[in-house]
């Protein structure tokens, strides 16, 4: 999988995020969306655990200060994801699907670090 149009800034973050999940490991599921996650916990108020793009977002948040994170008003998760990690549509299609194993999308992940 490769997608060249990220910034040394969005290449950053995909690889924050990639070694945040191999530490974590037990904090990423696929299947899950982030929502209201506090940036000084590791879990939301109902517990669940992140996706990438949701992981991905709570590093930016976390990185730049803010207490919370959530898209931007008017921006959807996807749209979010693709933007701090610097995909395309097809690209985040793919890497942010629901449908995807935890280690089909950490290999994905860890193949547009390279």
């Amino acid at each position: 999988m490769s997608d060249a149009t990220a910034t040394p800034e969005q290449m950053a973050m995909r690889k924050a995020t990639l070694a945040y999940i191999e530490i974590n490991p037990n904090k990423h599921e696929q299947s899950y969306w982030a929502d209201n996650y506090s940036t000084e916990e590791t879990t939301n108020i109902c517990g669940t655990k992140m996706c990438i793009a949701g992981t991905a977002s709570f590093l930016d948040a976390r990185m730049n200060g803010r207490e919370r994170f959530t898209p931007p008003s008017g921006v959807s998760w996807t749209q979010h994801g693709m933007e701090i990690l610097g995909l395309d549509e097809a690209t985040a299609g793919k890497l942010f699907s629901g449908g995807n194993s935890n280690s089909d999308a950490v290999a994905m992940l860890r193949a547009l670090c390279d």
